[in-house]
């Protein structure tokens, strides 16, 4: 699935310091996986940037890396696992 961020209201994140590609590892009926989404959503700053999420469990590759690891946020060769906060994701997209 691969979606585009709406922008916020605030945009204490500066778009110029963030990639516009970020990939969320995630997989269904995983509720840190859908608070990490819907924190990404609401974001400050995001708008667009481009979003891609894979489900692990599509690939055995990916599900033996991060199954236990999930939800995992990537940005450029950076990874974010969870779990993470407002605060972590924030330091996180500012490198």
């Amino acid at each position: 699935m691969l979606a585009r961020l709406a922008p916020a209201r605030d945009h204490s994140l500066n778009d110029t310091e963030l990639m516009q590609y970020l990939t969320l590892y995630s997989t269904s009926h995983c509720s840190l996986c859908d608070q990490a989404l819907e924190l990404l959503f609401s974001m400050p700053g995001l708008a667009g940037v481009q979003l891609e999420v894979i489900d692990v469990a599509d690939d055995d590759s990916l599900l033996e890396r991060y199954g236990e690891k999930i939800p995992v946020l990537r940005m450029g060769e950076s990874e974010l696992p969870a779990p993470f906060g407002s605060e972590e994701l924030a330091r996180f997209l500012r490198g």
